[in-house]
Order: structure tokens, then C-alpha cells, then sequence
């Protein structure tokens, strides 16, 4: 994974997923809907990005380490990561198999050091947050 500087695209904190998917556009450019890809967005302690990093060759939460999340933190300078999951073409909505797959991911990265807030899958103009799903699944249970 190839970290570059993120600080274009977000003036102010990240407060939900609609700002990291703005943020995501704006920092990517061109190539943003058409290849698919993880992107980890640091975050400082006031939600504002400390940067970002990106992985063409692997993209999905399950194809990400807990090593690489923990160093990644790290290199980031952040207090916290979100996860952008690039994938053209996505013709369904996420899974709770694909949210599972995130919370188990978080799970042991939290218990590394490495806070990891939320994945939001991007697909064209179309996202969802994992951690979302989750909350509303855990909600209706």
C-alpha cells in the first residue's frame, strides 16, 4: 500500500460518511469510480485527515491485515482509520457477510492499537457505510 498526502479535498473534520466519500472524489480524481481498490484515510483527534493510502492490488477489508492497518496508523500520523472500498460496477447493495467481515477486521485491529471506524464502499455516485449497516442491523435485532 503507497501512502500519499491527503490534505486536499476536506477543509474541516469528517463527521460521517458523506464527508469521507467527498473527501475520497476529491483526493483520487479521475480514476476514483473506474478502478477498484482500498483506500485508508487517517484521521487526527479532531476527525480532520492526516492522509491517505491506497491498494489496487487488494480490495477488500478480508484481503487487509491487522499488521498492515496497525502500520498504516502509524505512517498515517492518525488516531483513527477509514476504510474506502472501490468497486466498479457493484450490483447489489453490501452484505451483512461484508459488514461482518469489517467488524472482525476492526475488532482485532482495536485490540493492536488501531482504531478503525468504519469501511464505506463506493460504487459510481452509489455508497454505503459497513459500520452503518451494522448499527441498523444490530437496532433491529
Amino acid at each position: 500500500m503507497g501512502a500519499v498526502d491527503g490534505r486536499s479535498g476536506l477543509a474541516g473534520p469528517v463527521r460521517g460518511p458523506a464527508d469521507v466519500v467527498r473527501f475520497a472524489r476529491a483526493a483520487l480524481g479521475a480514476w476514483y469510480s473506474e478502478r477498484a481498490a482500498v483506500v485508508v484515510i487517517g484521521l487526527d483527534a479532531a476527525s480532520r485527515v492526516t492522509g491517505l493510502a491506497e491498494n489496487r492490488q487488494r480490495w477488500t477489508p478480508r484481503s487487509l491485515t491487522v499488521r498492515e492497518m496497525v502500520d498504516l496508523s502509524a505512517e498515517l500520523a492518525a488516531r483513527a482509520v477509514v476504510l474506502v472500498q472501490l468497486v466498479p460496477n457493484l450490483r447489489r447493495e453490501p452484505s451483512i457477510a461484508d459488514a461482518q467481515s469489517f467488524r472482525m477486521l476492526a475488532t482485532k485491529c482495536a485490540s493492536e492499537g488501531a482504531l478503525l471506524v468504519d469501511c464505506v464502499v463506493v460504487s459510481g455516485e452509489r455508497w454505503w457505510s459497513l459500520g452503518r449497516l451494522l448499527s441498523e442491523r444490530a437496532a433491529a435485532n
